[in-house]
């Protein structure tokens, strides 16, 4: 159809990418040229071989006039970045400016706040540490006034004790030798008393103790007769405390000091080879052994030894006991029941008192927990840092397995055995220092949890 058009050498020599600028380039010319617009006949009329020069300096001005078009645009598009990144600096750096102004304003801000939160805070912390000092000084008195009315209280009791251990004869001594003389005394109480002996109102005691060889006591009847007693102050009545006695009334048999001997034990009625009965044991006519229950009151023990007394003295007179007048053993059981009643009224008064004491005490403790557990939380949720000499260990870990709990519960969290302490510190953000400290010492167990 006419002449073909062959691929320019730079065409055909270049690679892909070339190629593809040429083809490019080409297309932008052939559009800006207006060649879009023409028919086949007319292009391959004007760009024959014939034509070759002509279209070379055509496209040369064209590539002329769009190099000065890049040229112009590019400097343009520079001229305009430049300009765009000039505003865009100065604006960056006024919105430093303004952030930095903000940044120091809200620094300002938060050490305004700081220090007002510091201040409401050691405002709290005074007011709440004068309380609690108050709250200790109004205890330390109280305690005081307790301990002194405690004291009071004590001293009463301790009279009651006294006068107590004096009804029912029981002491504690210093020494054995002291031990054996309250015995002895026991003798001389009863044949020197206003009553005396029932069984002879003349007779008296002959202390014998610091003889060697002899008994305690030898009591001289008012018809002649004698009667040696050993007396032992003791629990226990052990077989070389009977053969001792055998020893010493042999002698005063035989130096005619005595017309009969009685072993007499104030504290058990257990004699060796005797017996343990309520009763006056006699080996021979004028050899007796009787023996007393640690229980029996001071009033009883002397009415006993009385009558064990009476007995040896009827037996020695060779006369009948003449029978005790019921009257009279009456009114000495009276007297003791009188007493104890008293005793027990008193006893019980004094535990009524110290019950009402007690349950003021419960309640008043009762009331200063509540407050010392409120005070705990409000410092858990603050977070406040507090002197760990004011912190009631058990009374806080309460309250801390408490919120760990609620908190296992509001997060469906699962703690694993051996591992639940750091768990709950990597997780619980709510977490004081001093509950970390606890959670660290493992003072809390899965059990206290899951319980």
């Amino acid at each position: 159809m006419g002449s073909e058009i062959k691929n320019p050498v730079v065409f055909q020599n270049g690679n892909e990418i070339v190629r593809s600028i040429i083809i490019q380039l080409g297309s932008v010319m052939f559009t800006k040229l207006g060649f879009n617009n023409s028919s086949d006949e007319e292009l391959l009329i004007k760009y024959t071989k014939g034509n070759t020069d002509e279209l070379s300096s055509i496209y040369e001005d064209k590539i002329d006039n769009l190099k000065n078009t890049i040229d112009y645009l590019r400097k343009e598009m520079e001229d305009n970045f430049t300009i765009h990144q000039k505003e865009i600096d100065e604006t960056r750096e006024k919105e430093k400016s303004k952030r930095y102004k903000e940044i120091e304003e809200l620094k300002r801000d938060k050490i305004i706040i700081e220090n007002r939160i510091e201040k409401e805070i050691n405002q709290k912390t005074t007011s709440l540490e004068e309380k609690h000092q108050e709250d200790l000084s109004r205890k330390d008195e109280h305690i005081t006034m307790i301990k002194e009315h405690s004291k009071e209280k004590i001293e009463a009791l301790e009279e009651k004790y006294k006068l107590y251990e004096k009804l029912h004869g029981k002491k504690e001594f210093e020494s054995n030798t002291e031990q054996g003389n309250d015995g002895e005394k026991i003798i001389d109480e009863i044949v020197l008393s206003n009553s005396s002996l029932t069984c002879d109102r003349e007779a008296y005691p002959d202390d014998t103790s610091q003889e060697g060889g002899s008994g305690d006591r030898i009591i001289k009847f008012s018809n002649g007769k004698t009667l040696m007693i050993e007396v032992k102050n003791k629990e226990v009545i052990t077989k070389e405390d009977r053969e001792q006695f055998e020893k010493h009334y042999q002698k005063d048999f035989e130096e005619g000091k005595c017309d009969a001997a009685l072993f007499l034990s104030l504290r058990t009625e257990q004699l060796p080879k005797i017996g343990n009965k309520p009763m006056v044991h006699f080996s021979s006519d004028n050899v007796a052994y009787y023996g007393l229950k640690d229980e029996l009151n001071l009033t009883e023990k002397k009415w006993r030894i009385d009558h064990c007394i009476s007995e040896i003295f009827y037996k020695l007179d060779q006369k009948k006991p003449e029978i005790v007048d019921q009257e009279n053993n009456d009114d000495i059981y009276n007297r003791m029941l009188d007493t104890l009643v008293k005793r027990k009224k008193d006893y019980e008064s004094e535990v009524k008192s110290h019950k009402y004491s007690m349950d003021k005490y419960n309640e008043s403790l009762t009331r200063v927990k509540q407050q010392l557990n409120e005070l705990y939380r409000e410092i858990r949720i603050k977070k406040i840092k507090i002197n760990k000499k004011y912190v009631d260990e058990k009374v806080y870990l309460e309250i801390l397995i408490t919120d760990i709990k609620k908190w296992i519960t509001e997060t469906n969290f699962e703690l694993k055995k051996g591992l639940h302490n750091k768990q709950i510190l990597e997780s619980m953000t709510t977490l004081t220092e001093l509950d970390r400290e606890y959670i660290h010492a493992k003072k809390i167990k899965l059990s206290d949890i899951d319980g």
